[in-house]
């Protein structure tokens, strides 16, 4: 047995690092619960809408490559899909910054930023309503590109009437 284990200097050493380790473990999880409950089931809608757009897509490639109009609107679709995934990752983001700070602003009293709390508890009312407003925005967008996508597919499908008459 060395000195510092005789004076038991050794065991609050350990104690502080399995402590710090298990914070760290702790967010972690809290991180990715926040990927698996927020960001994952938008993704997968968001793939969803990927498969449904690569499928009226492919119905007629030569018609739509003729119609400047049905190509405006594959671009116009596309940068939508690409949007909702920004702001999905956006989303996760912000979830992850609240549970941070809700997480900070639990500190015991007494701590050396324990005055802090008040203005992280208003910061995180902040984020949950930043987090609020891009759900409305990527549910709406979803539903707008959905609507889109029909259309697109009843507007190749006319095309391809008209070309066959």
């Amino acid at each position: 047995m060395n000195e510092r284990e005789q004076d038991g200097e050794l065991d609050p050493m350990i104690t502080e690092a399995a402590k710090s380790f298990d914070a760290r473990q702790a967010a972690s999880r809290e991180n990715e619960t926040v990927r698996t409950r927020v960001e994952n089931p938008l993704l997968d809608r968001c793939n969803e809408l990927r498969r449904m757009f690569a499928r009226v897509r492919g119905l007629d490639h030569e018609t739509i490559a003729r119609s400047s109009q049905l190509q405006g609107v594959e671009q116009d679709i596309e940068g939508r899909i690409v949007k909702i995934t920004r702001k999905t990752a956006e989303l996760g983001q912000r979830e992850t910054e609240m549970h941070n700070l809700d997480r900070a602003s639990r500190m015991l009293p007494g701590s050396a930023d324990y005055e802090k709390v008040p203005q992280m508890k208003a910061e995180v009312a902040g984020v949950q309503s930043q987090i609020e407003s891009i759900q409305v925005e990527i549910e709406a967008e979803q539903e707008e590109i959905e609507k889109q996508i029909i259309e697109f597919e009843v507007a190749i499908k006319a095309e391809a009437k008209k070309k066959k008459e």
